[in-house]
């Protein structure tokens, strides 16, 4: 599209006057300049189409023009595709903006003192990107042909190239990309004014400052020293300036009382106002503060009212002992009504007593709280069990000082305790000594097993050693039974360690091997190891009493297995065990009630007492015990144990 400029009378004027100065030769030897200009570009150029005519305007147009009047010469508009575009420079004199980067074998630049400003617009709504490095994962539109890349921190943002302006912000308008990376700031504000584009703005700091020039076509170095002398002057006479107040606005500095009366009006009736809320502000903190002193005082009552009131002793304490407020109750400790003043705590214990009270307030100020029995000493030297709970109390004005214990006699309920163990104990001795009675039968039924295979068989001496081997721990496992019961009153404690259930169930399974001539026996060991934190002994006799159990279970079913699996993770810190039988079932109305103590329903010369040692080892280990089974369909019972975890050492 070619654009003819409109010729002004004062270049019609400068005209006749070279006419007049120079020869005929110089006065008709003119220039004629082809000038490549953006279209798209506003403010600096762009198509002026009122007036049902089309020209150009801007910028760029008003300084070439002034450019063409110093040198005499006539100028024809282009219009260029693309901003950025490098080889159409070969068909034109000048170039009306361009880069110091597109200065190359064709061209030249020469600068002219106007900047554009590269800045980041986005939608309003947009709160994720402030700056460059926000673009990560994002859709961003640039113009074609820019230089755009060195601006982008990483290269994981998906870039859209479009050729003006104007699309890129109908884009960034209708959300189809996240950020509009312009090359010139006032380019895009002109646009999304005429648009009337709301929804967009600018966001962080300007990304970067372009210098601008015009590019001149290289071989006429005429021309280029020409163009040069020509901006000089221009900007000595200050062309530039008005031009820039003419197409991108001046801001007004000077002070019209006129435009400011308004604001300075509202200023004063803020100030005002503001100084009428300070006094309204004041009168009633003065309110609130009276009104929170009486609460406070009516507060500092009601609490007074309930340590008073309380049937404990409290005392109020320092880090020595020393007592310093103690409530009505404690004055019956603190020989009658005599008052707490110079009193300690290791006044009213029992002197036998005092190592403990002193490790108590070592706990308090080094844990924060702690608790313990002590004896205090009463009126008439009569001594008192105390359960004493004591915590540190958090002043802000001086942390960690005092502590607060509370005391409590609990001499009555030790008496009670003391005379209901005594009672419990001749149960528990009747009790022990069923289980005992059933717990030695099974190891003395595993060694004449092992008498008989070795009596009627014609076994080979590694087979006789082997039960000979489970003859021997039956007996001493008989012998542990009967050395826990004449040890009752110091019973034997569980030792926990690391253990594999592997290794019990496959110990259990080899000296129950007599046991199981008639059983079909399947273990389904686990893909990896599943160690659990457990007494290997206790686990062992809990497999033990399951199996024989089971196969107690299986007598005269017409085929007998006993699946012993090893099940998969339920949950990362327990491991399961399931042993599954096809005996004769168990109604579901006894499945909770085969745990219980002397429970042996269809069980002939039985205790009861197999399961429920086994239910007292497993809830000792933390784990459960439960069973599955109908009538005629065989019995499962599960174990489920906590999975042993390694500590870290210091």
């Amino acid at each position: 599209m070619k654009i003819k400029s409109v010729k002004k009378k004062g270049i019609l004027f400068l005209c006749a006057l070279t006419v007049a100065f120079c020869s005929p030769t110089e006065a008709f030897a003119k220039r004629h300049l082809k000038v490549s200009i953006n279209p798209v570009l506003p403010p600096f150029s762009f198509l002026d189409k009122s007036d049902s005519k089309v020209k150009v305007r801007g910028f760029s147009v008003d300084y070439i023009n002034m450019l063409a009047r110093l040198l005499h010469a006539d100028v024809d508009f282009y219009a260029s595709g693309e901003m950025f575009k490098q080889n159409t420079i070969r068909d034109f004199d000048i170039r009306a903006l361009g880069f110091k980067q597109q200065e190359g074998v064709s061209y030249q630049y020469v600068p002219i003192h106007i900047n554009f400003t590269r800045r980041i617009f986005v939608g309003s709504n947009c709160t994720t990107i402030t700056c460059r490095k926000d673009f990560s994962h994002k859709k961003i539109v640039v113009l074609s042909g820019d230089y755009y890349r060195e601006h982008l921190p990483s290269d994981d943002s998906e870039i859209i190239v479009v050729n003006s302006t104007l699309e890129a912000i109908h884009l960034l308008d209708k959300g189809v990309v996240d950020a509009f990376l312009a090359p010139s700031e006032r380019t895009t504000l002109y646009i999304i004014q005429k648009e009337k584009q709301e929804n967009i703005r600018k966001v962080g700091l300007s990304v970067e400052t372009i210098p601008m020039g015009i590019l001149v076509k290289k071989g006429d170095p005429e021309l280029l020293a020409d163009i040069q002398e020509a901006v000089l002057t221009l900007e000595k006479r200050g062309v530039v300036g008005e031009l820039k107040d003419k197409w991108f606005g001046k801001q007004i500095e000077l002070l019209d009382w006129k435009v400011y009366y308004r604001p300075l009006a509202m200023i004063f009736m803020v100030v005002i106002t503001g100084l009428g809320g300070i006094l309204f502000w004041n009168y009633i903190l003065k309110n609130r503060v009276a009104r929170a002193t009486m609460e406070l005082k009516h507060s500092r009552q009601q609490y007074m009212g309930l340590i008073e009131s309380s049937p404990d002793m409290i005392f109020l304490v320092d880090r020595e002992g020393g007592i310093i407020l103690a409530n009505h109750k404690s004055k019956s400790i603190i020989q009658g009504e005599q008052s707490e003043e110079g009193r300690t705590l290791f006044d009213l214990t029992c002197p036998e007593d005092h190592g403990i009270l002193k490790n108590l307030l070592n706990s308090i100020y080094s844990l924060g709280s702690a608790t313990d029995e002590i004896r205090f000493v009463f009126p008439e030297n009569e001594l008192r069990d105390m359960d004493l709970a004591a915590s540190l109390i958090d002043f802000e004005w001086q942390p960690n000082i005092f502590a607060c214990c509370f005391a409590r006699d609990v001499t009555e309920r030790n008496q009670f305790e003391n005379s209901l163990i005594k009672s419990e104990r001749l149960v528990v001795i009747g009790k022990m000594a069923a289980a005992v009675a059933h717990e030695i039968n099974n190891p003395i039924g595993i060694v004449l097993a092992n008498a008989d295979e070795i009596l009627d068989a014609e076994l080979t001496p590694e087979e006789t050693r082997e039960c000979l081997e489970s003859i021997q721990r039956n007996a001493m496992r008989a012998g542990e039974i009967t050395r826990n019961l004449l040890s009752l009153s110091k019973p034997e404690k569980m030792t926990l360690r690391k253990v594999e259930l592997v290794d019990v169930v496959n110990l259990s399974l080899k000296f129950l091997r007599p046991k199981l001539k008639d059983v079909k026996v399947h273990v389904i060991y686990p893909e990896d190891s599943q160690p659990i934190s457990g007494d290997f002994k206790f686990l062992q006799q809990v497999v033990v009493n399951i199996i024989l159990n089971a196969v107690s279970a299986m007598e005269g079913a017409p085929q007998k297995h006993l699946v012993v699996r090893f099940c998969k993770k339920l949950r990362q810190e327990n491991v399961r065990l399931l042993f599954e039988d096809t005996g004769k079932g168990i109604p579901r109305e006894n499945l909770v009630q085969i745990f219980e103590p002397f429970f042996s329903k269809g069980k002939e010369n039985s205790f009861g007492l197999g399961l429920f040692t086994v239910n007292r080892i497993i809830e000792k280990h933390d784990g459960i015990v439960f069973a599955e089974s109908d009538p005629g369909a065989g019995t499962k019972i599960v174990l489920e144990l906590p999975r042993y975890e390694e500590k870290e050492s210091c």
